[in-house]
């Protein structure tokens, strides 16, 4: 989880340097380009972790545990179908 977190925000930021179109031709598009595609791979390797992080946490009545983490779990998953949904 620490390496996909360190994935993610370390290509983020390298975005930030990346020089323009004017400056270094259509390299500036090629290195955006990868720098995106490694933050979608650190994203979704960081889904299946959060997924079950989510799942079980606890609540603080009893009654009310079990409930809450079936929410919790049907909410990440189903985020995670929308998301491939709206991406076609």
């Amino acid at each position: 989880m620490i390496a996909t977190l360190l994935l993610t925000c370390l290509s983020t930021f390298a975005v930030g340097f990346v020089p323009s179109y004017a400056e270094i031709g259509i390299w500036g598009a090629v290195i955006l380009t990868v720098l995106r595609l490694i933050q979608g791979i650190g994203v979704g390797g960081e889904l299946g972790g959060a997924e079950c992080k989510s799942a079980p946490s606890p609540s603080p009545l009893p009654a009310l545990r079990e409930r809450r983490r079936q929410l919790a779990g049907s909410l990440s998953g189903g985020e995670q179908q929308m998301r491939h949904w709206r991406a076609r």
